[in-house]
């Protein structure tokens, strides 16, 4: 029966823990400054998520140990496959929450760098596994226009976070020095930014040529904010961790760009979604709204605060505000799906 239960369970959970880990980031970098609410809730997001993963990692790993064929099985599927890569992806946004929990020194500082460092190498590792294997796959057979969704963006995003987190881990332990670890800084970030431009391309042309995704992949319209707020978040990680003044100046206001294209985005993929959502059935993929809107708020709140512009901050604390709300309504929504 416990086989059974594993072998049938669904990657698609690994979205819903990179949408508490991203919940967890953006609660901890201040969205509603002189208050201490956000705090108090990125305590609690940061619990949960960590529960949550130490509930997922062991399932997901039966599941791929005790069922001969289940890992390939999952990622050779051109519409879902990417998923897999979901896993380790939040594992990695956990690493960049427990960096900054411990940046914010709530905790002791070696046991946040280490718990962080270690975390964010199975999450690194790991997608650069799946992401390697679910993309090799994918050019050795004919993919449906319909397979072709931002859903591709999972095995990317999480290797444009890596900067931040070593930003964060090189101010708590010299050990992490950028002098040691700004080349794994740019690789990272390098390989996460030219995988997302590639598939920016083929993904948006799929969107002009083919037709409309389905409503049950609503949460493709708004994923493209992930790639987006993460990378523009480690730009301006990478830069500082090269030492590059003036390419620091450079990154906040590149950054800048990338979040006026973010909202319009934004603002598109919404009119998107409330145009389809009386026929859209609430799903497990549903969860793919919380991560993208984590982390262009979070961009939201770093570039606004860098520039000193009060209207990219507000944007990032309505977006606080409207991720706690989603979170809680898909929580409610799983548990009784469940």
């Amino acid at each position: 029966m416990a086989n059974s239960y594993f072998k049938t369970l669904p990657p698609t959970w690994a979205v819903a823990a990179m949408s508490l880990s991203g919940f967890t980031v953006i609660s901890l970098f201040d969205p509603l400054p002189n208050t201490e609410i956000d705090l108090y809730v990125g305590f609690a997001a940061l619990a949960s998520a960590i529960a949550f993963q130490l509930w997922l990692t062991p399932a997901l790993s039966l599941k791929y140990l005790t069922n001969e064929g289940a890992f390939k099985t999952d990622i050779d599927n051109p519409g879902t496959g990417a998923q897999v890569a979901a896993w380790p992806a939040s594992v990695l946004i956990l690493a960049l929450a427990v960096a900054q929990f411990g940046n914010l020194r709530l905790v002791d500082a070696t046991i946040a760098t280490w718990s962080a460092a270690i975390l964010a190498a199975f999450g690194l590792l790991g997608t650069l596994t799946t992401g390697f294997v679910f993309f090799t796959g994918i050019v050795s057979k004919t993919v449906a226009p319909m397979a072709i969704t931002a859903n591709w963006f999972v095995p990317v995003v999480p290797m444009v976070l890596v900067p931040s987190i070593l930003i964060r881990l090189s101010e708590m332990s010299d050990f992490f020095a950028p002098a040691n670890f700004s080349w794994i800084a740019a690789f990272a970030w390098g390989s996460g930014a030219g995988l997302f431009l590639l598939l920016a391309s083929t993904i948006a042309a799929r969107l002009l040529t083919a037709e409309a995704p389905e409503p049950h992949q609503l949460a493709s319209w708004w994923a493209w904010l992930a790639p987006l707020g993460a990378g523009g978040l480690g730009l301006l990680s990478v830069t500082k961790m090269l030492g590059l003044t003036e390419m620091i100046v450079v990154a906040r206001w590149f950054d800048a760009v990338i979040w006026g294209f973010s909202l319009w985005w934004a603002l598109f993929a919404l009119g998107v979604v409330w145009r389809m959502r009386k026929v859209a059935k609430f799903h497990l993929g549903f969860w793919g709204f919380g991560f993208p809107t984590a982390a262009f708020g979070t961009l939201s709140l770093e570039t606004g605060r860098a520039l000193e512009i009060p209207a990219m901050q507000v944007a990032g604390a309505v977006a606080w505000v409207a991720l706690a709300v989603l979170v809680v309504w898909l929580s409610i929504k799983s548990a009784r799906r469940s």
